[in-house]
């Protein structure tokens, strides 16, 4: 393991792949208390990434692009574990999270017409809330509806 650790839980990962790997362990051991921060510097457009459970803290340093996209993927990947979606319905792909034709959601689904409606994520919370997810940028009830 190429994480540097010292005596208080924290670590500090040189590859993304190893911090990833160690965020989706430490969330799926206490989803919780399991909280993510980012933080873009704009002076050396890097980003820096926590991952905390109180107990440990995974860090993660990097100015690459890639990585950027690489954070989008775990997000997504952490945002549908929050919400229910079974960890076997959850595909990572260019897209982000998505679930499964299960869901109802996915690549087989057919895209409606006009703006996106908030993305997959959105649309499963407020599915699995009992709630019908309205695009923010409708200007009245009757274009919401």
């Amino acid at each position: 393991m190429s994480a540097m650790a010292s005596a208080s839980g924290s670590a500090a990962f040189d590859t993304f792949e190893e911090f990833s790997d160690r965020c989706k362990q430490l969330y799926t051991e206490s989803p919780e208390k399991t909280r993510m921060v980012v933080k873009y510097k704009h002076s050396n457009a890097a980003i820096y990434l926590r991952c905390t459970n109180d107990r440990v803290c995974l860090k993660y340093y990097s100015d690459q692009h890639v990585d950027v996209k690489k954070y989008e993927k775990l997000n997504s990947w952490i945002m549908a574990m929050m919400i229910g979606v079974p960890e076997e319905d959850v595909v990572v792909g260019s897209a982000g999270a998505a679930p499964t034709s299960a869901g109802g959601g996915g690549a087989a689904a057919k895209k409606k017409k006009g703006k996106s409606s908030g993305g997959v994520v959105a649309d499963v919370w407020a599915s699995r809330q009992g709630m019908r997810h309205v695009d923010s940028q409708a200007t009245s009830p009757a274009a919401a509806a």
